[in-house]
């Protein structure tokens, strides 16, 4: 059994590891945006592209390539347009890959994740666009590329 001054002492340096470890790191509970090949990430590509070919009644196969960040920072004023405050979303990671086909056909999948500023990793915003398969609106994928500098 542990005596109450060992789990007192015990407790001091859990909380001065603590202590020590947020200092040293500013942003220490601010999420981060997961990377583009985050395992999460990719089976979130690989379902959206999945219900892309559906709609168009396609029964392809196809696979993944060529993972890339292509930018990573503050995200732009519209990520926060009807979020519940400016800064709810404080990064944004813009991604992209290469879906190839069994057929052989290529097409470009662009998709941005946005981390919350108040919140833990695994809680993001996810933002898929496929140029090949997308409605009038998406603007060939502008939303989801990297911002023009």
């Amino acid at each position: 059994m542990i005596s109450r001054r060992h789990s007192c002492r015990m407790l001091s340096s859990v909380c001065a590891l603590g202590i020590s470890w947020a200092i040293s790191c500013p942003n220490a509970f601010s999420a981060e945006a997961p990377p583009c090949n985050d395992e999460d990430v990719l089976y979130k590509v690989r379902r959206a592209y999945e219900f892309a070919l559906s709609v168009d009644k396609s029964s392809h196969k196809f696979r993944g390539e060529a993972v890339k960040e292509t930018h990573y920072g503050g995200p732009n004023p519209w990520v926060n347009k009807h979020a519940p405050s400016k800064d709810y979303y404080h990064k944004s990671r813009y991604c992209e890959a290469t879906m190839r086909l069994d057929n052989g056909q290529t097409e470009q999948a662009y998709f941005r994740i946005d981390a919350l500023k108040a919140g833990e990793a695994d809680k993001y915003n996810f933002d898929p666009c496929f140029i090949k398969h997308q409605d009038a609106s998406r603007d060939d994928c502008l939303y989801q590329r990297s911002p023009k500098k």
